[in-house]
């Protein structure tokens, strides 16, 4: 405990400043200071999932390939929007279309189609489902199942508001420890609020790999501030 105040005191040293402030007569005032970082971590659950689909086509004919993967995707489409889904929430992310050779004449020797979708809904329930369903529609990778919410900007609020609340925490104890009081506040800047949507790393899925069971992973929320308190 002893150790422990030591380095307490060390730290409120280091924090103490003293500033000068320009009065209304023109004349400085020298205050004493103390400057706090304060921060939150929010730890919330997911309302919303976005699933990306990969589906892959290769063929020795250009117009084969690509038509065997538009028939794959229009089957995905056709099977999720049978789940209750809608157009609307069924996007493409990206479509290339590439020839692929052969390695000992570097000559053409097929063509590769790669198109993936995304998925999103609020049915966290669905996830395993639509997977399920994708890869038995032809889809033969996941790239990313990504978690978020959708009231991000309440949640920065509250998480604003949580580290203030560490903040002023803080210089309390540290007020207490020195014997002086805290009689104002001089100035508060946002460091940082920020939004982390968890992402699950993309894989390659085989077709057998049915009855696919996924836990939601929560959405973290991260505020600080740094905040000048004037002491007496």
């Amino acid at each position: 405990m002893k150790n422990f105040k030591i380095l307490l005191l060390s730290l409120c040293v280091l924090l103490l400043t003293t500033t000068a402030y320009a009065n209304g007569d023109g004349s400085n005032q020298n205050i004493h200071t103390i400057t706090i970082e304060g921060s939150s971590n929010l730890i919330v659950e997911p309302d919303t999932v976005s699933i990306n689909i990969g589906i892959s086509t290769v063929s020795g004919n250009a117009k084969v390939a690509q038509e065997n993967n538009a028939k794959v995707v229009s089957s995905i489409y056709t099977n999720l929007l049978a789940l209750g889904l809608v157009k609307e929430n069924i996007e493409t992310a990206n479509y290339s279309f590439t020839p692929t050779y052969d390695n000992e004449n570097n000559k053409i020797n097929g063509y590769a189609v790669n198109n993936t979708i995304t998925i999103t809904t609020t049915n966290l329930s669905l996830i395993g489902t639509i997977i399920d369903t994708s890869l038995k529609a032809g889809a033969n990778q996941v790239n990313a199942i990504t978690f978020s919410r959708k009231n991000v900007a309440s949640l920065k609020q509250e998480a604003l508001r949580q580290a203030v609340a560490d903040a002023k925490n803080k210089a309390t104890a540290i007020a207490k420890e020195l014997n002086v009081a805290i009689v104002n506040v001089i100035s508060v800047n946002e460091q940082n609020v920020s939004v982390y949507s968890n992402r699950l790393n993309s894989y390659a899925v085989k077709s057998a790999e049915l009855g696919t069971t996924i836990s939601a992973a929560n959405v973290d929320v991260n505020a600080s501030v740094n905040i000048v308190f004037e002491i007496n």
